[in-house]
């Protein structure tokens, strides 16, 4: 399963420990890793069903059963009416996903 934790550091350690420091270098420059996806709450009124992002993150979703962190953040001033538009929309497309404002 894709969780949303500060245990990826961990890993990185755990595998450097297991098999050297020159694989991490990977994943330390890239994104093997992950925490899940994220979706843009500006552009979601834009997405179909159909649409690669939303159609990525419900074939992983049925890969893992379920197991699939999708993020979807809200700017801190953002209007209640607006996050509960996009939170629909979202509900519409994807199955589960974690809405959250950012601080800043």
């Amino acid at each position: 399963a894709m969780v949303d934790s500060d245990e990826l550091t961990r890993f990185v350690t755990l595998d450097s420990e297991k098999y050297g420091k020159n694989s991490i270098m990977d994943v330390l420059e890239g994104d093997l890793y992950s925490q899940g996806l994220e979706l843009n709450s500006a552009g979601l009124d834009k997405l179909t069903a159909k649409s690669e992002i939303i159609s990525d993150c419900n074939k992983i979703s049925n890969i893992l059963n379920g197991g699939l962190l999708v993020k979807l953040p809200f700017e801190a001033k953002a209007k209640d009416a607006d996050i509960k538009k996009v939170i629909e929309k979202a509900s519409s497309l994807i199955s589960s996903f974690k809405p959250f404002k950012l601080t800043n």
